[in-house]
C-alpha cells in the first residue's frame, strides 16, 4: 500500500501527543454479541452487535479498504443449506461520516454501538460459520486488526429451537480466536514469555463430546506450536527490558493552544479598539486617589478580571464536553460546520476590511459601564468587562478565530480554556505592566493610521483561514472544488493582495506614494511568502508529486488531492532509500552478528500515519539517514501485514489466560511487540544488540518526532552499544 492512502493532516498534533490508555493494555475497547433471530418459517437473521468503549470507533464495511482503515468485514463459509438474502445491513444511530483526522479520508465509522445484520434462509438444520474482522481506533492511536471466527447452530423450524447466540464470553473455543492484543494485556503484563503457552479449550460443544481423543491430539499440537513460537520470538532483552518503554509526558497540544491564544491576544492589543485604551486606563489607575502602590494593585486586579472574563467564555463548552466528551473533537470532521466556519471567517474578514463593524448591543455596554460606579473590587470588575465589550468589534474576529481553531484541532473544553487563558493574559498584561512601570508609556507608539493597516492585514489572514475550512468541507464531500493547486494559488493571491495593499497599490490616494520602511518590509515578506507557496507547485522528479510546503503542514490539502495526483510506482523501501529487513528478525539478527552492529527494530504499519511521517521527514535527513545506513541493521516489522500464514504456521497461543490466533504475518509482529515491549501502537522504535539485549528504552512517535530527537535516540543507542561490546569483551576475557 502506498503513501497516497496515508495523508498527513492537522490532526497529527493529538496523534503524537499522548499514548492511549487502551494501547497500554487496558480492556478490549469493543465487545461483540452474535445471535440468530428466527423470523417467519425458514427466515433468519444473524446479528453481530458491537459495543464500543467511549472514545473508540470501528469502521463501516462501506469504506474503501485501500484508502484508509480496515473496514469491518463479515464473511460466511459456503453452505449448500443456507441462502443469504441481500447484503449486510448496518444498524446504528451513532454513525459518523466525514473527513477522518487520522486518515484524511472521508470515512464512515461508528461509536458507542452498531449492529451488522445479515438475513438468510435455510433448507434444513445446519450451522452458519465464518469470521468477522474489524479495526479499532480512537483519536490518538489504532489497535491491530482483529480476526474472530464464529459458528452457530441453526435449527430448521420443525426440528428445534428458534435462536442461537454467542458472545465474547462463551464463543466456542475450537472455532473462535480473537486476534486482539488488547484482549490479552493488562498493566501488569510480564516482560517475558513464560505465560505464552498454547492450550486447547476445556470447553467443548455437545457435538464434540464424543471426540475427546481427537481434541486431546489437537491440544498437543497447539501446545507444540506455541512452544515453537516462544522459542523463535522470545527476546532476551536483559536489564533494559525490565523498564523498556519511556512514558509519554507530552502535553504539547495544550500548551500549543495556550500560545495560540496568547498570540491572538497580542494581535488584539494592536487593533484600534484596544491600543488607545492602554495609556488612558493606566493613567487613570496611577493618578488615582490611592497613590502609585494602590494604582498598581488596582491595575493588577483589572488585568486579572480581563483574564477571568475570557476564561468564563469557555465554561459553556465544559458543559457540552461533559454531556459528550467527543462532541468537540467531531467538529473538524463535519462538512456543515466547516462550511459554517468558512462563512464566519469571510464575515470576519469583510469586517476587518472596514465594510462594517461587529458590535454588541450598546445597551449592554451602557449597563455595564454604569456598574463601574460601585468602585472597589466590583467597580474594577465592571471596568474590565466594559473593555471586553466595547473592544469586541476588533477582538471578536480574533477571539472567534482562536475558538474555532481550538475546537477544530481535536481539542476539548480544557484545550479551549487554555486558549482563552492565553488570550486573556496577553490582553491584560500591558495594563498591569505599564501600571507597574509608568515610564514605559513614553516609549509606547502613538495611535494612528498604522492600526487601520494592521486591521486590514488581519482581514487577509482571516480570508486565508476561511479557505482552510472550505478545503476541509471539500475534502469531506469530495467535490474537487478546492484541490491542492487551487488552494496554493488562492493563498498566493491573498498574499500578493496584502503586499499590494501595504505598497498602497489598491487605492488611488496612495498608489503613487512611497510606503514607509516598515510597510515595505512587511510587503516584501508577503511577496516572499507568495513565492514560497508557488514553489509548492513544482514537481519532484523522483516521486512525480508536488513538493509539499512543510512549513504549512496541515493547511493545504494533501498533495495527492490534486489534478496531478500521485504515482504509486515505488515500494516503501525505495521511498525510504534505506536498506532494511522487512518482517524478518532471523536474517536481521544474523546480519547484525556478522557486521557487529546493533539492530533498529521499527514496529510499523502500512496504514500508519506517523510511521510515514518519520520515514518521509526524518529518515530522509542526511544525518539520520547516514547514522542508520552505516551503523544499524534496520528491521521493519509491519503489524498490519495481511499475508495469511500457512495452516501449519497458524496456531493459538495463550497470553495472560486468553487465546490469540496467529493467522497473519502481522499477527506475529503485533504479538512480539506487545509481549516484549508492552505496547501495541505504532510506530515504536527500539535498539537491540545482536544477542537481543535491549540497549535503549522503546520510544514512540512523540519521543522522536523531530530530526534532532531521532538523531539523539540513535546516538544514545550507539553509545550504549559500545558499552555493551566492552562488557562482552570483559566476560570473554574472564572466561579465558
Amino acid at each position: 500500500m502506498g503513501i497516497a492512502r496515508i495523508r498527513q493532516v492537522l490532526f497529527a498534533y493529538f496523534l503524537v501527543a499522548f499514548g492511549s490508555l487502551f494501547a497500554q493494555f487496558g480492556d478490549n475497547p469493543v465487545t461483540w454479541d452474535v445471535e440468530i433471530i428466527q423470523g417467519e418459517d425458514n427466515e433468519y437473521e444473524i446479528r453481530f452487535e458491537a459495543s464500543i468503549a467511549e472514545g473508540w470507533y470501528i469502521y463501516s464495511q462501506d469504506n474503501d479498504p485501500n484508502a484508509g482503515p480496515i473496514p469491518t468485514t463479515i464473511e460466511f463459509n459456503e453452505n449448500a443449506n443456507i441462502a443469504l438474502e441481500g447484503g449486510i445491513v448496518e444498524e446504528s444511530s451513532h454513525l459518523k461520516e466525514g473527513l477522518d483526522p487520522i486518515w484524511n479520508q472521508v470515512i464512515k465509522k461508528y461509536s458507542d454501538e452498531v449492529t451488522f445484520v445479515q438475513s438468510f434462509t435455510v433448507s434444513e438444520s445446519t450451522s452458519i460459520e465464518g469470521y468477522y474482522e474489524y479495526m479499532t481506533c480512537n483519536d490518538e492511536s489504532c489497535m491491530p486488526p482483529e480476526y474472530v471466527e464464529f459458528s452457530l447452530d441453526v435449527d430448521f423450524p420443525d426440528e428445534g429451537s428458534e435462536t442461537d447466540s454467542i458472545d465474547d464470553e462463551n464463543l466456542d473455543q475450537d472455532t473462535v480466536a480473537a486476534d486482539s492484543m488488547s484482549n490479552s494485556m493488562t498493566d501488569s503484563i510480564p516482560t517475558d514469555l513464560d505465560s505464552l503457552s498454547g492450550q486447547a479449550s476445556d470447553e467443548v460443544t455437545e457435538e464434540n463430546t464424543a471426540s475427546s481423543s481427537a481434541t486431546s491430539s489437537e491440544d498437543d499440537e497447539e501446545m507444540d506450536c506455541a512452544k515453537e513460537f516462544r522459542a523463535k520470538y522470545q527476546l532476551d532483552l536483559g536489564k533494559k527490558g525490565q523498564n523498556n518503554q519511556k512514558k509519554d509526558k507530552s502535553d504539547g497540544g495544550v500548551w500549543t493552544l495556550f500560545l495560540l491564544g496568547f498570540g491572538g491576544g497580542l494581535l488584539a492589543l494592536l487593533t484600534p479598539c484596544v491600543f488607545p485604551m492602554i495609556p488612558l486606563t493606566v493613567t487613570f489607575f496611577t493618578k488615582g486617589d490611592g497613590g502609585k502602590g494602590s494604582g498598581w494593585l488596582q491595575a493588577a486586579l483589572y488585568g486579572f478580571f480581563i483574564t477571568l472574563v475570557y476564561l468564563l467564555i469557555s465554561l459553556p463548552f465544559h458543559l457540552i464536553d461533559g454531556l459528550n466528551p467527543n462532541i468537540l473533537n467531531e467538529i473538524s470532521t463535519s462538512p456543515a460546520l466547516n462550511i459554517f466556519f468558512f462563512i464566519v471567517f469571510v464575515f470576519f474578514a469583510i469586517s476587518f476590511f472596514g465594510a462594517f463593524e461587529i458590535t454588541l448591543p450598546p445597551s449592554l455596554a451602557n449597563r455595564v459601564s454604569n456598574a463601574e460606579q460601585f468602585g472597589g473590587v466590583i467597580g474594577t470588575f465592571f471596568m474590565a468587562l466594559t473593555l471586553c465589550i466595547v473592544s469586541f468589534s476588533c477582538t471578536g474576529p480574533i477571539l472567534g478565530s482562536a475558538i474555532v481553531t481550538a475546537l477544530s484541532s481535536q481539542g476539548g473544553a480544557v484545550e479551549l480554556t487554555m486558549a482563552m487563558l492565553g488570550f486573556g493574559l496577553a490582553l491584560a498584561l500591558p495594563f498591569t505592566l505599564f501600571a507597574a512601570f509608568p515610564s514605559l508609556l513614553n516609549k509606547l507608539p502613538r495611535s494612528g493610521g498604522w492600526m487601520k493597516d494592521f486591521k486590514v492585514i488581519l482581514g487577509f489572514a482571516e480570508l486565508a483561514l476561511a479557505l482552510k475550512f472550505l478545503s476541509n468541507a471539500d475534502l469531506v464531500l469530495q467535490l474537487g472544488l478546492l484541490k491542492y493547486e487551487l488552494f496554493i494559488i488562492a493563498w498566493a493571491i491573498i498574499s500578493i493582495l496584502a503586499m499590494a495593499y501595504l505598497f498602497g497599490w489598491l487605492s488611488k490616494k496612495t498608489m503613487f506614494k512611497k510606503p514607509s520602511r516598515i510597510k515595505g518590509v512587511f510587503a516584501s515578506l508577503f511577496l516572499v511568502f507568495a513565492c514560497y507557496l508557488m514553489m509548492g507547485l513544482s514537481v519532484d522528479s523522483s516521486t512525480g508529486r508536488y513538493k509539499p510546503r512543510t512549513m504549512l503542514s496541515g493547511f493545504p490539502p494533501p498533495v495527492c488531492y490534486s489534478y496531478l495526483g500521485c504515482e504509486e510506482n515505488k515500494s516503501d523501501s525505495e521511498e525510504k532509500e534505506i536498506t532494511e529487513f522487512k518482517n524478518n528478525i532471523v536474517d536481521a539478527k544474523a546480519q547484525a552478528e556478522m557486521l557487529g552492529r546493533p539492530m533498529l527494530f521499527d514496529f510499523t504499519g502500512h496504514a500508519c500515519v506517523n510511521c510515514r511521517k518519520v520515514e518521509e521527514q526524518i529518515w530522509t535527513d542526511q544525518r539520520v539517514h547516514k547514522l542508520i545506513e552505516e551503523n544499524f541493521i534496520l528491521t521493519s516489522l509491519y503489524v498490519d501485514e495481511r499475508t495469511i500464514l500457512s495452516k501449519e504456521e497458524q496456531c493459538v497461543v495463550t497470553i495472560n489466560g486468553q487465546d490469540k490466533l496467529i493467522r497473519t504475518e502481522g499477527d506475529i509482529w503485533a504479538t512480539v511487540q506487545a509481549i516484549n515491549f508492552r505496547s501495541v501502537t505504532q510506530p515504536l522504535y527500539v535498539i537491540l544488540a545482536p544477542d537481543e539485549t535491549q540497549l535503549t528504552p522503546a520510544v514512540g512517535y512523540s519521543e522522536v518526532n523531530t530530526v534532532e530527537k531521532y538523531k539523539e535516540f540513535l546516538e544514545d543507542g550507539l553509545e550504549t552499544f559500545e558499552q555493551w561490546k566492552e562488557e562482552q569483551k570483559e566476560v570473554e576475557d574472564g572466561e579465558k
